[in-house]
């Protein structure tokens, strides 16, 4: 807002107005900003860069994402401007660099030597060290609302359920599996964490469920407050050895 505007309180909205007094006009359309889709007049409008970029700054011909196509014609696409795409950096061996032309990410997991990646439209992929065919994600997997990649396997929830791939267990003997045995009866799950030998699932009644080597601190260190519902956790992670929960009072537990 240029020197001298000022913003009026009209009750229900507010309103900008300039320093001799008339409703702003930012792209001088003869509508002032609080009743123009498109104040600053650059051809996207305004509830479109707001969705997208939380702003008016970015202009049609740029290219916010990189993919080659210019904000404007993403709009006049209807294609996400954004994209939702992934950046990785650190040591690239082996094969961890992100494929090419990867977007429309809601979330991402990361294990010893592979990554997970949850998309927009419930598809996941991997990428990375397969030796315990981690990164092979069962064909026609879709409908997945949550990841979790463990030091050699994979988790994801669908539905509800938990089903997962690859070596579970890191210090167990090394036998590869197709699947890892879950939990018997376990639904209703909202999230998933994994460690190297140890799994969490968090349930939408806020317990959580954990399985895996009957040795490992996860497993047996537990509280039973965190299992039987004493205790509500709305989000939880996991090491390659320890467990943390978060719970709804805002503090965090772990074990």
């Amino acid at each position: 807002m240029s020197e001298g505007n000022t913003i009026t309180d009209v009750g229900l909205h507010y309103v900008a107005v300039d320093y001799n007094g008339y409703l702003l006009d930012s792209d001088g359309d003869g509508t002032p900003n609080y009743l123009d889709s498109d104040a600053d007049g650059d051809g996207l409008p305004d509830s479109w860069e707001f969705q997208y970029f939380h702003d008016l700054t970015p202009t049609p011909s740029g290219d916010f994402d990189g993919d080659g196509t210019s904000n404007l014609t993403e709009y006049q696409n209807g294609s996400n401007p954004a994209n939702n795409m992934l950046v990785a950096w650190g040591t690239n061996f082996p094969a961890q660099a992100v494929p090419s032309g990867l977007t429309d990410i809601k979330a991402v997991s990361a294990g010893a030597d592979h990554t997970l990646v949850l998309k927009t439209d419930g598809t996941v992929l991997a990428w990375g060290t397969n030796a315990q065919n981690q990164t092979n994600v069962p064909g026609g997997l879709t409908g997945v609302t949550a990841i979790a990649a463990g030091y050699d396997f994979s988790m994801v929830v669908s539905n509800g359920y938990v089903s997962g791939w690859g070596q579970f267990g890191r210090f167990a003997p090394f036998t590869d599996f197709t699947n890892i045995a879950m939990p018997t009866g376990l639904s209703g799950v909202v999230a998933v964490a994994a460690g190297s030998e140890a799994a969490l699932a968090l349930k939408a009644d806020g317990t959580v469920a954990v399985w895996g080597r009957s040795t490992s601190q996860i497993v047996t260190g537990i509280p039973a407050s965190l299992t039987n519902g004493t205790t509500k956790v709305i989000a939880i992670a996991s090491g390659l050895f320890q467990g943390l929960a978060l719970t709804s009072t805002g503090t965090v537990v772990g074990w």
